[in-house]
């Protein structure tokens, strides 16, 4: 039987380990960024810390995969980028060159994908626009109901209110305009009556081109009639007619806009007959303008019309005789054809409509435009 003996003494302390490596490096020289998914052999300052599979974060470059580490100064590393995943998007383009002395440090995995959020955005018509507050709003109203009004938001009192505006149908307003209220002058209804905007001017900065003015009209201070079944609303683009102030809604003029509908170029003008085909941009558009310029040569002898089908068929928007392009004797010149009562007064939805050379001049080419306003 064995009794064991009391404690010995302590021994002496042991040496002290080894000091550890720090989890970080930087490269020893320059390296270009790979292709997705593909490997680079980089040189940095220690690699003993890394291991197999460990994901890195390299400045500049992104993050990259240790494949394997052939010396202690050295580690291949694999491009994680995948656009086809959706994989680290944030990396460097390929061929990217990784200056010397960027830092290498551990990184984490990129988390999964997240689900794509569900249902849409409101519909534009629940929006409001808020402007200057006047009296207060009940706590429940229905959107259709401020139509007549400007919504307004007071944010100190912080109350909502409706600003009614316009001017009931058949009701009388003075002219508040120094030069008087000419007849087919774009006008506007204002707190302090019908204030015009030169109808050249307002027409295009509404995206309409210019008109003309026809007629007389109605002279500063005189009253006219509102001719609106739905009387007049403030800010609301209107003509002055013999007949009083009619308006056109003015989501419907704002909708519309002007411009070349389309075009073309170098039509020979030396033979005839022959159509030229030109494509129409808009579904549906009303003719304002048919110009030819840019002659090469005098082709003022040359005779032209407009359709809307070949061979002179269809409608007639300018129709040829002598004279057509008479003012085309050099390059510098321009010529409008002459629109016929039906280019005046309908609206198109034909997509391709035709300049057709019905007498051909000495020599010569020249280049057709056709300007209107597009409706959709």
């Amino acid at each position: 039987m064995q009794v064991p003996g009391p404690a010995g003494s302590d021994g002496s302390n042991g040496s002290n380990g080894t000091n550890g490596v720090n989890a970080y490096t930087l490269t020893d020289g320059t390296f270009v960024m790979p292709a997705e998914l593909a490997n680079v052999t980089v040189t940095v300052d220690d690699s003993s810390w890394m291991t197999s599979g460990q994901v890195l974060f390299v400045q500049t470059a992104g993050h990259m995969e240790v494949q394997s580490t052939p010396t202690a100064t050295s580690v291949i590393l694999k491009n994680l980028e995948d656009a086809a995943t959706s994989a680290y998007p944030g990396n460097a383009a390929p061929s990217t060159v990784i200056s010397n002395d960027s830092s290498v440090s551990p990184a984490g995995l990129q988390g999964p994908q997240g689900t794509a959020a569900s249902g849409t955005a409101p519909d534009s018509s629940t929006y409001l626009t808020v402007e200057d507050e006047t009296a207060d709003l009940p706590s429940s109203v229905q959107l259709e109901g401020l139509g007549t009004g400007i919504v307004a938001f007071n944010d100190t009192a912080n109350t909502v209110s409706v600003k009614p505006v316009g001017v009931a149908d058949n009701d009388s307003l003075e002219v508040d305009d120094a030069a008087g209220l000419t007849n087919g002058e774009l006008c506007r209804a204002t707190a302090t009556g019908i204030e015009s905007v030169n109808a050249a001017t307002g027409r295009t900065t509404l995206g309409l081109g210019t008109s003309a003015i026809v007629d007389t009209g109605v002279a500063n201070n005189e009253v006219v009639t509102v001719d609106a079944a739905g009387g007049l609303t403030n800010g609301e683009v209107c003509i002055a007619t013999a007949a009083g102030i009619q308006t056109t809604p003015a989501t419907s003029l704002l909708t519309a806009t002007y411009g070349l509908l389309g075009e073309v170029t170098g039509v020979d003008m030396t033979s005839g007959p022959n159509d030229n085909n030109i494509s129409i941009t808009a579904s549906r558009y009303a003719v304002d303008k048919i110009i030819v310029e840019n002659a090469s040569a005098d082709v003022s002898a040359a005779q032209a019309g407009f359709f809307t089908g070949t061979g002179g068929g269809g409608t007639a928007l300018a129709n040829s005789g002598p004279g057509t392009l008479s003012n085309l004797t050099a390059g510098g010149k321009q010529q409008q054809l002459t629109l016929t009562a039906a280019a005046t007064t309908d609206t198109f939805t034909t997509s391709t409509l035709y300049f057709r050379v019905t007498v051909g001049a000495a020599s010569g080419t020249a280049d057709c435009h056709v300007y209107g306003y597009i409706f959709a």
